[in-house]
This record gives C-alpha cells, structure tokens and sequence, in this order.
C-alpha cells in the first residue's frame, strides 16, 4: 500500500515536470520564431529600402546617365563614360558632361579620376583635349588626350555625407588653325572614378 502511494506521487511528480519541460519548450520555440521573424522583417525591410533607393536614383536620372556603385561610393556618369571621335564617321562625343561622386559612407574615402580602355591614334592628338572643373575651380586644363590608360587626378578625399561634382569639357583647341587632316584619327576612352586603398 505504501509503496503504490509512493508509485502515485513519483508519477504526479512526474508528469508535473513533464508539463514544466512542456511549457518551457513552448516558450524557447516562441521566443526563436518571434526572433526568426524580426530578422525576417529586418532584412526584407533592408531589401526594400535598397531597392527603392536604388530605383529612385535610377529612375530620375537623365538620359543616358550611368550611375555605378563601388562599395559606399556612388558615381553618377552624365552621359556614360564612354569617349569616342572617329574621324570616319565624323562623329565626336564631345560637349559638357558632368561626373557627381557622393560618399554614402559614415568615413572619408579616397577615389581617383582616371582614363581606363584608351585606344589613340588621333594625327594630331595635341589638338584635342580636356577640361575638368569643380565649380568655378578649373582642376585640369586644356590637357591632351592621353594615349595609355593614365591617371587625370588622384587621391582626392571625400568626406562623408558629401558630393563633388564635375563637368567634363572635351573640345578641339586650334580650330582656325585646322583642317580636316588635322582631325583625323580614333580616340576612345572611358573616363572613370575608383577608389584608392
């Protein structure tokens, strides 16, 4: 008789713990699902911001505006990167464009402008050169087209939260002095921002 009473109270104890260990179990599984769908929401927010952040500075640039990204350093190309003259064709790319670099970065971050997949066999390449400005700072001055890939500026500091802007001015200097002989040729090139470690 005793031992069934002491039987009855080892299985009342039993199934108390087992309801305990159950409930427990419960809250561990509830508390890792509310954590699993915060960072779900977290990073789906995250996603949706980028991607319309993205889109928006996108979709409100001007015609043929390239706009790349390297790490937290946004370039806007007004009118692409691309520079072509061929002489053939008659065709130059030239006129006024502008490069905008902002800095999305909580640092300062150090970036270079500089000529990349150059190709130049113009006849007189000294008659065709750039131009950048910075505001109403002229950074590069009348400078001839190079004929390797060559560096235009570098090591220029950009602080967080900032942007420069520049207009890219390409132009045949000379020209009462020129005939068309004196424009014959091929230059591409694309003029590019990037970062410097």
């Amino acid at each position: 008789m005793g031992n069934n009473k002491l039987d009855e109270n080892f299985k009342e104890q039993y199934y108390i713990l087992r309801e305990e260990e159950k409930r427990e179990e419960g809250r561990k599984f509830t508390i890792l699902t509310l954590l699993a769908f915060l960072i779900f929401i977290v990073i789906s927010f995250s996603t949706i911001f980028l991607y319309f952040r993205t889109n928006h500075i996108v979709e409100n640039l001007p015609e043929h505006q390239t706009v790349i990204s390297y790490e937290n350093l946004i370039v806007l190309y007004g009118g692409g990167q691309d520079f072509k003259f061929d002489s053939e064709t008659e065709t130059f790319e030239t006129g006024r464009r502008t490069i905008t670099v902002i800095n999305d970065s909580n640092i300062g971050i150090n970036y270079k402008i500089a000529w990349v997949n150059v190709f130049n066999d113009l006849e007189k390449p000294e008659n065709l050169v750039l131009t950048i400005r910075k505001g109403d700072e002229i950074l590069v001055d009348k400078r001839r087209l190079p004929a390797n890939a060559e560096e235009i500026l570098s090591a220029v500091n950009i602080s967080n939260g900032i942007e420069h802007k520049y207009e890219i001015i390409i132009e045949y200097i000379n020209q009462e002095d020129m005939g068309q002989d004196s424009k014959e040729g091929r230059f591409e090139g694309q003029l590019v921002i990037q970062i410097q470690r």
